[in-house]
């Protein structure tokens, strides 16, 4: 099976290699010389496959792996890892999520191992075993390459050790942040790699980030001196240094102004210390004894300043809004801020009669902890770690820990800290997953939509051929006109499937209600088990709301389908009710979600199972569904959400388990008339004019070519775009109008057209499409197309638009 695969190294031969090795395999191939280049790639290309180099500037294979792994649109990719490096310093690849590993070594060796990569992906199993590094024995471990590492890692150690946040930009996307810069931003690498700095910021200081950004690239400059900027609530200021030969790359280093203050202030103290002891040692050629007393006045003020140092770093730590702890080898807490009270609920005289550390913490987590902790202790730098915390009240919540060693006399003596609660951070991921899944509603909506619209198109098309010869005293006839109508409201329920993926808009007019419903019923009927009793009780004076016809017939065919599949093993009653409902400013606090007013109140019910407590919350989410497999997508009450909000109106559900369930919803009456849509009995207009027709569906050619023949036009068809371009080419004087489709294999419609005006820049033309997020009526306007029609070609509509066209370009 072809694939779609990315192959990231910054070695332009070896770039090369393997992308024109796969594309020859008749794979889809995007290529980038570094990681920074790949996730702008990786926002609209999602690759099967990615060949990923270790060693590259901007962001390494290492950083790239590890944000992959985080992008859940991307956990199906198959992750291979190409370098001699990984193999030269034992690199253990699963660690940054790398499925696979090739060696650089000869060039037959790579080709016939990337190409077993790309076989061995269609049977890979996350979390299997992983398998050795493929090459191995084919390269030369290399001394220089240990060398080089080595020293990255040594220059990367250095840069982790310094108190300054320390971010490389290229181009004004980082690329590099050490370890003081991801405490100040409180988020980790993955999560500031390829980010713009000025989007670190809050809106105050963001411009002001961004004038840094657009600072010459061969000069220093620093804001926030005189006035400093936030970060977490912390002051610092930002210098950017040039990078010597590298206009695209900047060093931004980020300073604590507290700091700085304290560093300035101890500057000043160590210069008065040093006049003092000058001043002393003076005095001690005077006066011996007065000597000895100097020193002893100097000690005890050392005693007083070590003193206020330590109770300014004590009132630093009560500054910051996350915990802070240190505690001793037996698990005993020796400190904490004031902070800490406020997140787990303890009190000082809690604390004063003595708290364990891992009181802190649920008891799932707390081997792990000691484990962690010995780790610790013993020289290991574990990074971050998430666990459960657990408040006084036993509540939990989820936190990150980071702590060090405590040493005195080179020994570890406890652990120092702090806890982060990442409650918020937790939300806003699941909002995020949300999205996702509304996205992928949208993309698959939209195919769905351009099949199906095609398809209708032969159907309604079709129908209306047939409906012009059968005679309306045939029996037929009557048939082809229920085809017809139900092929038209399929075409509305596309048309509403793509509102609710945010892919059209759905127009409301004033509608009466009960008629609409009372259709819906028609099809309730013949569907209804024979278990189950239908009832309805349809009383109202005033039905007239702001509407789409199809949305409700949607929302009443949902509520059908749940109320049946509630009682389809035991049976029971199935009720429709409607009634006028007078909402007052006391009445309508009982609906939180409609104003005052006057409103038509549907309810469904049924006698089913009913709903537990625990999922009665949850019934509306998209993709939340209690049927089995085969039987439910959990989209179908999260529509109905949907459709019913956008009406200005409102459900509501009443159920309890083993007695039944009743959806209650609610319109909004106005008193405007409603629209009655009356069918026009005038006949279509014709003409005798010369149509190239161009469409890659047979069917579709052959409905329209009889379509327009019967309306007298002359036709000639074309399947393939590229056809049908040499065609006109060869004799652009027959032909009097163009009609395309948008999708075509070889070449879209828009590109058609574009070569058609270049030839002839009168000639009209008219697009059709089922669906496509590549081209709109306003784009096709700007391309000088005349016309834009929405599949499925309904033959009066088609009709009018033909001679439309026709007419205005004679004019």
């Amino acid at each position: 099976m072809k694939k779609k695969i990315l192959v990231v190294d910054d070695n332009p031969q070896m770039l090369g290699l393997i992308a024109d090795l796969l594309e020859d395999e008749g794979h889809q191939v995007r290529t980038a010389e570094d990681g920074l280049s790949a996730l702008d790639i990786l926002i609209s290309f999602i690759p099967d496959i990615m060949f990923v180099d270790l060693v590259m500037p901007k962001i390494g294979g290492d950083k790239l792996c590890k944000i992959i792994q985080k992008m859940q649109h991307l956990q199906d990719c198959y992750l291979v890892l190409v370098s001699a490096a990984a193999a030269e310093m034992d690199f253990d690849y699963t660690e940054i999520g790398a499925d696979a590993c090739i060696a650089k070594g000869p060039i037959g060796s790579i080709i016939g191992n990337v190409l077993a990569a790309v076989r061995d992906s269609d049977s890979f199993v996350k979390g299997k075993k992983p398998k050795p590094i493929k090459g191995f024995d084919t390269i030369h471990l290399r001394q220089m390459t240990k060398e080089l590492l080595s020293q990255n890692r040594h220059w990367e150690a250095i840069l982790d050790s310094m108190r300054e946040g320390i971010l490389e930009t290229f181009e004004n996307r980082i690329v590099y942040a050490n370890s003081a810069a991801l405490s100040l931003f409180g988020k980790s690498l993955e999560e500031l790699l390829a980010a713009y700095p000025q989007n670190l910021f809050d809106n105050i200081f963001s411009l002001q980030v961004e004038k840094l950004m657009k600072s010459r690239a061969d000069e220093s400059f620093e804001i926030g001196y005189s006035k400093a900027i936030k970060i977490n609530n912390k002051l610092v200021t930002l210098k950017k240094l040039p990078v010597r030969g590298e206009s695209s790359t900047s060093i931004i280093m980020i300073t604590d102004v507290d700091e700085r203050l304290k560093v300035e202030e101890e500057l000043k103290k160590a210069h008065d210390e040093l006049e003092l002891r000058v001043e002393q040692r003076t005095a001690e050629l005077v006066q011996a004894n007065k000597k000895l007393k100097r020193k002893i006045q100097e000690h005890m003020q050392a005693q007083e300043a070590l003193q206020e140092s330590k109770e300014r770093f004590r009132e630093l730590a009560e500054l910051l809004p996350e915990t802070i702890f240190e505690m001793d080898i037996n698990d005993n807490l020796t400190f904490v801020n004031r902070k800490a009270f406020d997140h787990f609920g303890y009190t000082q005289q809690d604390f004063d009669q003595g708290l364990k550390g891992l009181e802190l913490f649920h008891p799932d987590d707390r081997s792990r902890i000691m484990q962690n902790a010995k780790k610790i202790m013993s020289g290991e730098n574990i990074g971050l770690n998430e666990y459960t915390a657990m408040k006084k009240n036993k509540s939990t919540f989820p936190a990150l820990i980071h702590s060090t060693a405590i040493y005195r006399n080179e020994k570890p003596v406890g652990l120092r800290g702090f806890i982060i609660d990442i409650t918020e951070t937790k939300r806003l991921e699941v909002q995020l997953q949300h999205a996702h899944k509304m996205e992928a509603i949208g993309t698959l909506t939209g195919g769905i939509a351009h099949d199906f619209n095609n398809i209708l198109g032969i159907i309604i098309g079709n129908t209306e051929l047939a409906l012009d010869d059968v005679p309306e005293w045939n029996p037929a006839h009557s048939n082809l006109e229920e085809i017809k109508t139900a092929g038209l409201r399929a075409k509305d329920i596309v048309s509403q499937l793509l509102g609710f993926a945010h892919k059209t808009d759905q127009k409301l007019q004033p509608t009466k209600i009960v008629p609409v419903i009372r259709d819906s019923l028609k099809f309730l009927r013949a569907t209804l088990p024979t278990s189950v009793t239908f009832r309805q009780n349809i009383q109202v004076s005033a039905d007239t709301v702001l509407a789409n016809s199809t949305q409700i017939h949607q929302i009443m065919l949902n509520l059908y389908t749940n109320a049946a599949h509630a009682m389809e093993e035991s049976g029971g009653t199935l009720e429709i009710s409607i009634q006028n409902l007078v909402l007052d400013n006391n009445s309508a606090d009982i609906y939180p979600d409609l104003s005052p007013g006057n409103y038509v109140a549907i309810k469904v019910s049924d006698t089913g199972q009913g709903i537990s407590p625990e999922i009665k919350d949850r019934i509306f989410d998209p993709y939340f569904t209690t049927k089995e497999l085969g039987k439910g997508s959990g989209l179908g009450l999260s529509v109905v959400h949907g459709i019913i909000q956008s009406h200005q109106g409102a459900i509501s559900v009443d159920s309890e388990p083993g007695k039944g369930t009743t959806f209650n919803v609610f319109f909004p009456v106005i008193e405007e008339e409603a629209v009655i849509e009356s069918k026009s009995v005038e006949k279509f207009p014709t003409g005798n004019e010369r149509i190239l027709f161009v469409d890659d569906e047979k069917s579709i050619v052959k409905m329209a070519r009889q379509i327009l023949e019967r309306l007298g036009y002359q036709v000639e068809t074309k399947q393939n775009p590229v056809d049908a371009l040499e065609s006109f080419h060869s004799k652009p004087e027959q032909f009097d109008l163009v009609i395309t489709d948008m999708t075509m294999p070889d070449m879209t419609g828009d590109k058609l057209v574009e070569h058609i005006l270049n030839i002839s820049p009168d000639m009209p033309t008219i697009l059709c499409t089922g669906f496509s997020e590549k081209i709109s009526e306003e784009k096709a306007q700007e391309l000088g197309i005349k016309a834009f029609v929405l599949k499925p070609l309904v033959k009066r509509d088609f009709a009018v638009t033909v001679r439309k066209v026709l007419d205005e370009n004679r004019t």
